[in-house]
This record gives structure tokens, sequence and C-alpha cells, in this order.
């Protein structure tokens, strides 16, 4: 009696072996042929014969390798933007630990400056690899295909950056908070910096419920997009601002308003790109 399963296993291991690394466009494939398997018997096939002719449809193996060429899958060139971006974040980290470590030893930092002042960094750096997969994910997307397995390893690369994101941005915000109380004998200034740590709180919560609620990348990658932009206002939104403010010459409020000018502009373009339909841009 014919099985499918065991038909389909012995499958996989072919296409493994002509595609290595490429399990999600195998799993995608395999969804395909099993549709069309079932499609046939519903016609009234056999199972072996609706399997055969299924396959024959599909293509052998070496075929489909050779048809999909030596170019990564759009899943493994997504995975591999964001090993990039994880090495980065990783070598930032080192760093900002010996950064901060280097200053407590010679006195210029107390213990809850460093931990604040390492928690914020990588926190604020966890939303802008957000931003930066985001940027990578809308350009792939307006000049390529996109997947459901794309979509599914996005969010997951989006909820664990969040949440590192929330963590240790709460954990800068409440340790700097102490250090105000030890030193100003209050816990807020409510000063720039401080509204925006808390409005990144904000949005790292407001990009995990959208995580939960939906399933559109567009949501998604808007998001992130504008969690960047936000990031980096919280991060030196305020020291430009103080620049202006204390020079109050023409010529660097001119420059301040054009580069803001000029990443609104940029980031309204992204957004665009973001929404429109998969493959939108891709050369004929």
């Amino acid at each position: 009696m014919f099985d499918l399963e065991r038909a389909i296993g012995e499958w996989r291991a072919s296409m493994n072996a002509s595609m290595p690394g490429q399990a999600e466009t195998i799993d995608e494939l395999e969804t395909h042929l099993r549709d069309a398997v079932q499609q046939r018997v519903q016609s009234g096939q056999l199972t072996d014969a609706a399997w055969k002719a299924s396959l024959q449809q599909l293509g052998t193996p070496q075929a489909i390798a050779s048809e999909f060429g030596k170019l990564p899958p759009p899943t493994l060139l997504l995975t591999r933007a964001m090993q990039v971006v994880a090495g980065l974040y990783i070598v930032l980290a080192v760093l900002a630990s010996f950064g901060v470590l280097r200053g407590f030893v010679a006195g210029r930092l107390s213990s809850l400056l460093v931990v604040h002042v390492w928690s914020i960094v990588l926190g604020y750096s966890a939303m802008l690899a957000v931003g930066s997969v985001a940027i990578w994910s809308i350009l792939s997307r307006a000049f390529s295909d996109w997947t459901p397995a794309e979509t599914r390893l996005l969010s997951r690369s989006f909820r664990l950056s969040a949440i590192t994101s929330l963590i240790l941005t709460f954990v800068g915000l409440v340790s700097g908070a102490i250090w105000f109380r030890q030193t100003q004998g209050t816990l807020w200034l409510l000063d720039l910096r401080e509204m925006g740590g808390l409005c990144l709180l904000g949005w790292n919560l407001a990009v995990l419920w959208n995580l939960m609620r939906l399933r559109s990348e567009r949501s998604s990658l808007v998001m992130g997009l504008l969690g960047c932009g936000l990031t980096g206002l919280a991060w030196i939104g305020p020291t430009l601002l103080s620049s202006v403010t204390s020079y109050g010459h023409s010529t660097t409020m001119v420059m301040t308003i054009v580069a803001l000018a000029s990443l609104t502009s940029l980031a309204a373009f992204l957004v665009v790109l973001a929404l429109l339909p998969p493959g939108r841009l891709r050369f004929r």
C-alpha cells in the first residue's frame, strides 16, 4: 500500500541534499506539494497516482535547485541580515560594558550610573536594531517576493528585540531615577531625556501589542521604522535642541532643521515602500 508520508520524507531528503540550508523554502514547497496531492485525490485519483502527477508537475529536486539558482532565498537573506545586526549589537554590548567599567574603576561613575548608562545604551540600541531590520525588510520586500515564513521570522526578531529594549530601558530609567533621588533629592527632573525614555517604553509596548494582535508584516515594518526614529529623537534630540538653544545662531538652527527634514522625508519614503504590495518594484 502506498505510504504518502514516507514518500514525502524521501522527497525531503532529496531536496535537502539538492538545496542545503534552505529548510524554509523546502517547507513551502512541501505545502504546495501536499495541496496538489489532496486536490487530485479529491478529484478521484488514487493517492499514488496523485503523488506521481503532483511530483512530476513540481519537478525533480535537481530541477528545482537549478531554477532557484545560486542566490539564497529571501528567508536566508533576512536571516543573514539579522545575524549581522545581532553581531553588531553584541560588539556594542562589549564596548559599552568596557566603557562603563573603566568609568567605575576610575571613580567617574557610581554603581547606579554604571547600571543606568549600560542599560540605556543597550536598551535604545535594541530598538535601533529593530529599525535596521525593518529598513532591510522594507527594501527587500519592495524589490522581491515576501513569504509567510519571512513574516514569522520578522515577528520573532521584533518580539525579542522589543522585549530586550523594554526591560533594559525600564532598568535604565529606574536606576537613573534612584541616582537622581540620592544626588538631587528628586526622582524626576521631567527633562527631555526622561520623557524620551518614557515614550520609548510606551512604543515598545505598542510594538509587542501589535505583534500579538496582527499578522500583517506591513504594520510591524512601519512600527519598527518609526521606533527607530523615536529612539534617535530620544537619544540625540535633547542634545540637538540644547545646542540650538545655547548657541542661538541661525546657521545651527537651519542645519538642524534641514537634517530633521531630510530624515523625515526618508522615513516617509520608506513608509510608502512598506505599504506597497510585495515585489511591486521588482525589475521585470
